[in-house]
C-alpha cells in the first residue's frame, strides 16, 4: 500500500505541474483515483474547448500515444472525450512512474553488486 501511495503522490505532483491541477490531501482515500480523474477531465474539457494547441502539447510532453489520443477523440461528446483523455493521461503517468521506480531499484541493486 505504501508503494501505491508513493505512486499516487508522484502522479499528483506530475499532473499538477503539467495541467495546473490542485494538489489533494486525500491520497489515502479509497476513491482518490476517481476524484483525480474527475478533476483532470474537467481541466482537459476546458482545454478542449479553449486551447487545443496547449492540450496537444501537454499530451505530447506526457507521451500519450497519438493513436490512443485519436481513438479517445472519436466521440461526438466533448465530456466523453475529456474523460477518455484523462484516463489515458493517468495510465501513462502511472506507467512512467513504475518504469522509473523499476530502473531506480535496478540501479541500486547493480551498485550493490560492484
Amino acid at each position: 500500500m505504501d508503494s501505491l501511495n508513493s505512486e499516487l503522490q508522484i502522479l499528483v505532483s506530475q499532473l499538477g505541474m503539467d495541467l495546473e491541477l490542485s494538489k489533494s490531501d486525500a491520497i489515502n482515500s479509497a476513491g482518490f483515483l476517481d476524484q483525480l480523474k474527475i478533476q483532470l477531465a474537467e481541466r482537459v474539457l476546458d482545454l478542449l474547448k479553449n486551447d487545443h494547441t496547449r492540450l496537444f502539447n501537454i499530451l505530447y510532453r506526457i507521451d500519450v500515444k497519438e493513436e490512443f489520443v485519436n481513438e479517445a477523440l472519436k466521440t461526438t461528446f466533448l465530456n466523453e472525450a475529456a474523460d477518455n483523455l484523462a484516463e489515458l493521461i493517468i495510465q501513462r503517468q502511472i506507467q512512467k512512474i513504475r518504469t522509473r521506480q523499476n530502473y531506480s531499484s535496478q540501479n541500486i541493486n547493480n551498485q550493490g553488486n560492484d
